[in-house]
């Protein structure tokens, strides 16, 4: 241990970090079940995967939702882990300045697919941050996700306003900790955030954030992560960040094939199209020539007398092909004569 209190060399290899118990079987095998369009959050769901594990928190949070991504994420991992926790989903499903406005549909989408699955243990909250807040009581909450606007105030206010109703074991976590344009701000409340607290980033995905707010109250795991130097901590978050590429390219290979479905459906309507259109034209020109032949009369006696005549010269030139054929294999048999 430093001076200042950090592990130096705890799970600073592979072997230790899976020896000790810092990097559960199951995350390894965790393979989100709903993926949105939006891919922001989808490289950390084997990190939510990870947390549940280390924390097995009693009482979730999540400010921001938006797909649900990350709030799903940590519903299955909570359900296959066997973790007994209550979960809350807090959003308007309105969109902000960073997300963008959207309708309905996306809260509706949402539940379709939540209801069936976690609605028994997890509930979806349409209201305010600070309105969610007061039906929380003080203590009772092991781990809470910011996801909100990502401006400082915003962030800023949202991490503080909720930290009295953090548990002694409690865990924060924040999303998008690197970004600095577009008006993104949780970089500098996560530069607050590491003078005060024992905490580290995955930098992957555009950052998430864990605050350990006691780690001597805090689950073993992720106390021991917390208190981890930089160099000890690599491995675990190569790992994660390893494992969040893969969730990547399977929902690219899924997007692939969807995609190539849909052309392939695609050309099938336009091979229909195209036949309809001939359909179309040999029925044109059937009327076409009727119209023809009963404008002149005795015309399509000439037109069938002239098909016959084709049908004959087209016999004939076959017949004498064959002949030609059979005088040049015989020729061939015989040596040249």
């Amino acid at each position: 241990m430093t001076s200042d209190g950090t592990v130096q060399h705890d799970g600073g290899s592979l072997g230790g970090l899976f020896g000790g118990g810092l990097m559960p079987e199951s995350v390894l095998s965790f393979r989100p079940d709903h993926q949105s369009e939006q891919i922001d959050w989808q490289a950390l769901t084997p990190a939510a995967a990870w947390l549940t594990a280390l924390l097995k928190p009693r009482r979730f949070v999540e400010l921001g939702t938006y797909a649900g991504d990350s709030y799903c994420a940590f519903c299955q991992a909570m359900r296959e882990q066997g973790v007994s926790c209550e979960a809350f989903a807090v959003d308007l499903w309105e969109g902000d300045e960073h997300t963008g406005a959207y309708g309905p549909e996306v809260l509706a989408r949402l539940r379709d697919y939540h209801d069936p699955r976690y609605g028994h243990f997890s509930r979806l909250m349409r209201m305010r941050f600070d309105d969610a807040r007061e039906t929380f009581e003080d203590g009772s909450v092991d781990l809470l996700h910011i996801d909100g606007l990502h401006t400082y105030e915003a962030a800023s206010h949202d991490f503080r306003s909720w930290l009295p109703k953090m548990s002694p074991r409690g865990v924060v976590i924040l999303h998008d900790t690197t970004p600095r344009e577009r008006g993104f701000g949780v970089y500098r409340l996560w530069d607050e955030i590491e003078r005060e607290y024992a905490c580290f980033n995955l930098p992957h995905s555009n950052g998430l954030g864990v605050v350990v707010l006691d780690p001597d109250a805090a689950p073993d795991g992720i106390a021991r992560v917390a208190r981890m130097d930089e160099a000890a901590r690599r491995p675990l978050l190569l790992v994660l960040k390893s494992l969040g590429d893969l969730v990547i390219a399977h929902a690219k290979e899924r997007f692939r094939a969807g995609e190539l479905e849909r052309l392939k459906g695609r050309y099938r309507e336009l091979e229909w199209a195209v036949e309809d259109l001939r359909r179309g034209h040999r029925s044109e020109l059937s009327e076409l020539l009727h119209l023809i032949c009963a404008e002149f009369p005795g015309l399509s006696e000439r037109l069938a007398s002239i098909e016959d005549r084709l049908r004959r010269v087209e016999e004939t030139a076959a017949g004498d092909a064959a002949e030609t054929a059979s005088d040049a294999a015989n020729v061939e048999q015989t040596g040249g004569g």
